[in-house]
């Protein structure tokens, strides 16, 4: 669609939007190009849910690049974490902590190196289709089939910094501007209806699905120019950060030659990131004057995306699928570090711990620094009836890695599974607070507390887990059951009962929009 001239906006609302509108517009400024249609999705599905809005005139500020004045952190990060729980909510997103923590150590590296104060959040879903996308609020999704796709770790590092350039060059904010006055506004209204929701999974579950059929596809497009700088400068954050920028163009290539004839699992990629072979030259011809020299590598490197690739493999594909195939990779090569630790997985997953564990000590021997080594052979040791000699893992590996949330939440699920409830409850409470918004987390604090008794507590972290997992009533259904508890606990109660005003209200607002 060619861009349209831009011009003030007059946009007709209801008198109690009117704030919200107009401070909605600089979300889109952060989404990357792969979530472009899933934004505009969401955006309508939210529409068929506002057929009674009524109406009133306001002009729209302007937007440009001052839209950071529009749109507050909290609330940016309010639409990203709503698409999220919806996602969550579908069964789509992979709670792996082992694999959020590497994505995420991956992309703020790349992050860094862009010398951005933005803040991030990857996560990977359970989709087998190859392809990339960043929210609002900088969440950005990885498929499941995009890390299998990738051949190392420089080309997946090279998806995530494309993604990361659309946000942090504000690609999208600068495509709203060319939108028609009648798209603006209806995006402008969508948007604030999800604001209100505050990412409630209940309030917006339904019209998602429902309005994916109703979409014209092609509504928003980035430009040739956004596509070159998007691989410039993530060309550039791939060299800084200490990665072959080469990545990016040849997994472009690869993809672009696998589909050139016929549709295939790369063509999702493609129709949401366009490859020419223009820009491929030009992306190879960048990464060629830059020259050799590049910053310092990530230590083992190669061998952490092997350990995750072959993680994600056991988790999306059948284990029949999955054995034949890291049976067939040791067959051809008895030292490949993916194929044994995928065996292992497996071997644990089905009640062979014991092999597993004799398979993986050695790993652990030769690769000491990876933390999920450690993970995957106290979790064998575990599934083999070694519980001592699983915590012991545990114990040592935190002396290696402190405060690793991977380690400390499979810690605390141990004790908690060998009557020792409050050990992990004081190791969960002891992490950091960055990482009081992971669900498992919270559920796992809920059992904790259970176990000990404290009902009331239980309840409230209960609560937590469903509202980061976007089911709003359930969490409110937590807080009254918390409240009704016999429990001698008025801290935990006044905690509960301000949490339950905290999101009856959010949803009461919500309702306006319905």
């Amino acid at each position: 669609m060619p861009p349209c001239e831009h011009e003030p906006l007059q946009v007709h609302v209801a008198g109690g939007m009117l704030h919200k509108l107009s401070a909605t517009l600089r979300l889109v400024a952060v989404s990357g190009h792969g979530c472009i249609m899933i934004l505009w999705r969401l955006v309508f599905a939210i529409l068929l849910a506002q057929p009674s809005m009524v109406l009133a005139e306001v002009q729209l500020p302007d937007l440009g690049l001052s839209a950071d004045r529009i749109l507050s952190p909290a609330q940016e990060q309010a639409v990203g974490r709503a698409y999220v729980n919806q996602l969550r909510t579908q069964g789509q997103i992979i709670d792996q902590p082992i694999i959020d923590e590497y994505l995420n150590d991956l992309g703020y590296r790349l992050v860094g190196s862009a010398g951005s104060s933005a803040s991030f959040s990857f996560f990977i879903t359970k989709d087998p289709v190859i392809n990339a996308f960043a929210l609002p609020g900088g969440y950005v999704g990885v498929n499941a089939g995009l890390i299998l796709a990738a051949q190392n770790v420089d080309e997946l590092a090279g998806v995530l910094a494309h993604e990361i350039t659309h946000v942090t060059q504000r690609h999208v904010a600068r495509a709203i501007e060319s939108m028609q006055g009648r798209q603006l506004a209806t995006l402008a209204a969508a948007i604030g209806a999800v604001l209100a929701t505050g990412g409630n999974g209940d309030v917006i579950g339904g019209a998602l699905s429902a309005a994916m059929a109703n979409l014209a596809q092609g509504q928003i497009q980035y430009t040739y120019a956004n596509e070159e700088e998007a691989d410039r400068l993530g060309i550039m954050l791939l060299h800084r950060a200490g990665f072959d920028p080469m990545g990016m163009p040849l997994f472009f290539e690869r993809l672009m030659q696998s589909s050139r004839y016929y549709e295939n699992e790369y063509s999702d990629f493609l129709r949401d990131h366009p490859v020419t072979s223009a820009r491929i030259a030009e992306a190879k011809q960048r990464v060629a004057a830059m020259g050799a020299a590049r910053t310092q590598r990530v230590p083992h490197s190669a061998e952490q995306f092997a350990l995750i690739q072959a993680l994600v493999t056991t988790l999306v594909t059948s284990y029949e699928e999955a054995a034949t195939t890291f049976k067939a990779r040791l067959a051809t090569n008895p030292d490949d570090l993916g194929a044994r630790f995928g065996m292992a997985l497996l071997l644990t997953n089905h009640g062979s711990g014991a092999q597993a564990v004799h398979m993986l000590l050695p790993l652990v021997q030769q690769f000491a620094i990876l933390p999920i080594l450690h993970l995957a052979l106290a979790q064998a040791q575990a599934s083999a009836r070694q519980p001592v000699a699983a915590l012991k893992t545990y114990d040592k590996a935190l002396l290696i890695f402190p405060d690793d949330y991977p380690l400390v939440l499979a810690q605390a699920q141990l004790l908690i599974a060998q009557d020792r409830p409050a050990q992990a409850r004081a190791k969960l409470l002891a992490l950091p607070v960055r990482y009081q918004d992971k669900p498992q987390l919270m559920r796992t604090l809920a059992e904790a507390n259970a176990a000990m008794g404290k009902r009331v507590e239980s309840h409230y972290y209960l609560s937590e887990y469903y509202l980061l997992s976007g089911e709003a009533e359930q969490a409110m259904e937590q807080l009254r059951v918390a409240l009704a508890q016999k429990e001698d606990d008025d801290f935990g109660k006044k905690r509960a009962k301000s949490r339950l005003a905290e999101i009856e209200k959010a949803l009461k607002e919500a309702k306006k929009f319905r």
